[in-house]
């Protein structure tokens, strides 16, 4: 049993000697990131799973790293069923879909193509769910642009939040 792991989507998010132990990786996208997490809590047993990786933004005030507590699935919403998920209501809120979002979408804070999916393994799981996701563009027409350019510095800026989580536990 390991108390905690992290998940993140792909290691050029997030690559980190120092939690290369407890942290795996799903692949891109909601299916990659469900089939993965249910995976990972029916083999280890977690109390806690963390969720690392990239964001978009919406709200352009944001930058760094944005801890997000409201998720979204956003790929459906041509139905009235309610698609969310609050872990903690005064986070950010944070849209997933399998797509970039190219264009600004208000009711989010943030997109992402995962969060969403792992959020819902860990609530059917009764697992605690935390998400700690780095700016890496505005969404917009040059958003891919954007995040391929800002991704360097994804590792070493999630690492150091992990640092503040692991000194006061939430």
């Amino acid at each position: 049993m390991q108390e905690l792991l992290i998940i993140c989507a792909i290691e050029e998010e997030f690559r980190s000697k120092k939690y290369a132990g407890i942290t795996h990786y799903s692949g891109i996208g909601k299916l990659n990131a469900i089939s993965a997490t249910y995976r990972l809590i029916s083999q280890h047993k977690p109390k806690t799973i963390i969720n690392v990786g990239t964001v978009g933004a919406c709200d352009y005030k944001l930058n760094g790293v944005v801890d997000c507590g409201f998720f979204y699935e956003r790929d459906n919403t041509f139905d009235k069923i309610d698609r969310g998920i609050i872990a903690d209501s005064e986070k950010a809120k944070c849209g997933t879909g399998d797509s970039f979002l190219l264009l600004r979408d208000i009711k989010y804070d943030v997109v992402d193509m995962e969060a969403y999916a792992i959020a819902r393994a860990c609530r059917d799981n009764d697992v605690e769910f935390l998400c700690y996701k780095y700016v890496t563009d505005y969404v917009g027409k040059n958003s891919r642009e954007e995040w391929n350019d800002n991704l360097k510095d994804s590792s070493k800026c999630l690492e150091k939040r992990l640092d503040d989580y692991f000194k006061n536990p939430i």
